[in-house]
């Protein structure tokens, strides 16, 4: 499994989606792509991202639909920034996206298996951005972090005299693929194998009515993405407080920013 950013797979993903066709004809995979990013992408960046600041960065998000990371992947190339790591669980992993040519394993994205304190320690010492989703899976009701995963962050924030630049992003949407009010994904328990079964068979099925839906010329709406304004763990809390404490404060701004960008 290859779990290392890959730029040339990157760049050229890129470019066969912003010139909406594919590399060659006959080549289904590469014509499919596209098709998942046909919503009107709104990037809000009125903080700049591009700032002088020397600090690795840690973006917050909310996460409200499997295609957050797509669109943040995008986001990411269109504003020319290096794509940071997004921990995920074996959701982006999945076979169907391999399938249809979105390897997140190339594209940015880590998975949260084996030593997970090593893979994530040995990405913030080599310099690496990250992009959280830290409720851990979609929050279909739309409230913003009602469940909070600490762990990747205790990891990341695990030297004491390292700063970082908090950036909270709010994502939100005209019309989700999964629908506005998905209670049928919502109820299930994927802690239950039917359960799963049923939570990755409706996610195939929502994958593949967007691409129907977008061959026959059905609007996707609008994905907006807002980056809030940066600011340092220092900033936030004092730099020899506990990591329990310091994950609290960056719950605590982000949640405060989110709520106001999504």
């Amino acid at each position: 499994m290859n779990e290392k950013y890959n730029q040339k797979y990157s760049e050229d993903l890129f470019n066969r989606i912003e010139r909406n066709k594919p590399a060659s004809i006959g080549k289904l995979v590469s014509f499919l792509q596209p098709k998942y990013f046909s919503n009107e992408i709104i990037i809000n960046d009125s903080y700049g991202l591009k700032n002088n600041s020397k600090n690795q960065r840690i973006y917050i998000s909310n996460h409200i639909s499997n295609l957050d990371p797509l669109f943040v992947w995008l986001s990411f190339h269109r504003k020319n920034i290096e794509m940071p790591m997004i921990p995920s669980i074996n959701a982006l992993d999945q076979p169907l996206l391999k399938v249809i040519g979105l390897d997140f394993g190339k594209m940015g994205s880590y998975f949260l298996n084996g030593n997970i304190s090593e893979k994530t320690r040995n990405l913030t010492d080599n310099g690496r951005d990250f992009f959280i989703f830290p409720e851990g899976e979609i929050n279909y009701n739309g409230i913003p972090f009602k469940k909070f995963e600490t762990g990747i962050l205790k990891n990341i924030i695990y030297d004491v005299q390292k700063d970082f630049d908090i950036i909270p992003v709010g994502i939100k949407y005209d019309y989700r693929i999964e629908g506005n009010n998905p209670k049928n994904m919502e109820n299930i328990n994927k802690d239950k194998f039917l359960g799963m079964l049923k939570y990755y068979g409706l996610n195939s099925f929502y994958f593949g009515k967007r691409i129907v839906s977008n061959f026959f010329g059905s609007k996707m709406g609008r994905a907006e993405i807002s980056f809030g304004k940066s600011k340092s763990l220092s900033e936030l809390i004092n730099q020899n407080s506990s990591r329990k404490i310091k994950v609290e404060k960056i719950k605590e701004y982000s949640l405060s920013e989110i709520v106001k960008l999504s």
